[in-house]
């Protein structure tokens, strides 16, 4: 019989996993293309320079990502919590206190971006031939941060209240409402540069107004009210979202480091042709990260309820199905390559594409073992094992990144830099099985002894 039971509860989890991962894969590949397409209209319309100067703003815009990622998922991981333990009111207080708090921080960053644009572009390796294009680039972008965080954040938060479709909606819905304008403010308004921001901006804008409605109609258990603020909630909030940040961060930060490695030995070139890397690798990267997005709800509702079994069984469909899908990808790269790099790359320049598709053979190698450290990393923030999930992302990132970067660049062939991520990636597999075998037996033992203290409490209750 309890194999029957244990069955029956794997089939009733795959169809919740199903239901909300589908979605959140979606929805975060369409949140992608917001990037993505202003990369293919810039380079069609505007030409390779124009490119790389997108290409050098990038890093902060995954690094916003990365910030809205830690408030929406770090309240998404209490709400699903509290809603796991049947206390809507608490999960509401969280709701609230991030939606108050994300809007804050992010017209504090608006301020600052418009302040110090200059200084920041400067930072982040432009080149002196395309400083003007990504200073003007950045300072429209940055404009509408606090509708793009806080389309990020709704999105994240409509699936924690058990409506990953509409939150999927809204994103490729404001998607393809980017491309569309894209395409307008290039094309026929020959805006430039500015129009491709622009678009991106107005996307989240879009996207906002299909899912607020929910909460401001009070159409679920999340919705807005009168709250008391308290500082107690945005730090379980915060630090409950670090894991995530640290996933997001993690590509900001590899596509800083590489920008700086490539710019330094490969010129603009060599910065257009990981432009065109950073968008392929940007949409692969976004079918992992929606697994574990679209996930989290699960997981952080059974870690509530004390289910081991069902994260366990999450985890493994997660990093199998993550792990086939990387490798499927990089076989379909391998022969689509020329066609995606003929998207970005005007086919006249044959040492630019040969130079692009060269890289991507080499970049994409490990894809698939990516996509068992994002897996492993996106459950450990959703069961809130913070140290264990920022430890993986930052070997990834940083900690063996930047070494094998260094090493790669003394070697003679300059190819050898497109192969530090993958090396980066490999290194890291092993850490990630350790540690998610380390955190089952905690886990373990943690639900055991909450486990016996409830049953004590019930017989001194009796008693």
């Amino acid at each position: 019989m309890r194999g029957e039971e244990l069955e029956l509860r794997k089939t009733d989890v795959r169809k919740e996993i199903i239901k909300y991962a589908g979605p959140g894969i979606l929805g975060l590949v369409a949140n992608s293309l917001y990037i993505v397409v202003d990369g293919i209209f810039v380079a069609k319309m505007l030409g390779a320079n124009s490119l790389a100067a997108v290409t050098t703003v990038v890093p902060i815009v995954e690094i916003l990502i990365a910030l809205s990622l830690m408030i929406s998922i770090g309240g998404g991981i209490y709400i699903s919590i509290c809603q796991g333990k049947g206390q809507l009111e608490e999960s509401r207080v969280y709701f609230n206190h991030g939606l108050v708090f994300t809007i804050g921080i992010s017209i504090g960053i608006l301020i600052l971006g418009i302040l110090l644009r200059s200084q920041i572009v400067g930072a982040l390796g432009a080149t002196p031939d395309i400083m003007d294009e990504a200073i003007n680039y950045f300072t429209w972008f940055i404009a509408f941060v606090p509708f793009f965080t806080l389309n990020y954040a709704l999105g994240t938060w409509i699936r924690n209240d058990g409506k990953p479709n509409l939150a999927m909606a809204g994103q490729v819905i404001g998607a393809i409402a980017n491309i569309v304008l894209d395409y307008i403010f290039m094309g026929p308004l020959n805006m430039g540069i500015a129009g491709a921001a622009i678009a991106t901006g107005l996307g989240p804008v879009i996207g906002i107004a299909i899912v607020m409605p929910h909460f401001l109609g009070k159409k679920g258990t999340l919705y807005i009210e009168k709250f008391k603020w308290s500082w107690k909630y945005i730090k379980d909030i915060l630090i409950g979202g670090l894991p995530s940040f640290s996933i997001e961060f993690a590509l900001g930060a590899m596509s800083f480091l590489c920008n700086l490695f490539i710019s330094a030995k490969l010129g603009a070139q060599g910065l257009a042709a990981f432009g065109v890397i950073g968008y392929i690798n940007l949409i692969l990267l976004s079918v992992f990260l929606g697994i574990g997005q679209g996930t989290q709800p699960l997981v952080s509702r059974f870690y509530g309820q004390s289910d081991l079994e069902s994260i366990q069984y999450i985890y493994k469909f997660s990093a199998s199905f993550s792990f086939l899908l990387g490798v499927i990808g990089y076989g379909l790269l391998l022969f689509v390559k020329a066609p995606i790099t003929a998207i970005f790359i005007d086919s006249s320049d044959i040492e630019l594409t040969n130079l692009t598709m060269n890289a991507i053979n080499l970049f994409f190698i490990t894809f698939a073992i990516t996509g068992v450290n994002v897996a492993t990393a996106s459950i450990f923030e959703a069961k809130h094992s913070v140290a264990y999930s920022i430890m993986i992302s930052f070997l990834r990132a940083f900690g063996l990144l930047l070494p094998t970067l260094f090493v790669m660049n003394t070697l003679g062939n300059s190819m050898a830099l497109w192969l530090a991520v993958p090396i980066a990636e490999v290194l890291t597999l092993p850490v990630s099985l350790l540690l998610w075998k380390r955190d089952s037996r905690e886990t373990k033992e943690q639900f055991e002894k909450s486990r016996a203290s409830k049953t004590l409490g019930e017989k001194v209750q009796e008693y």
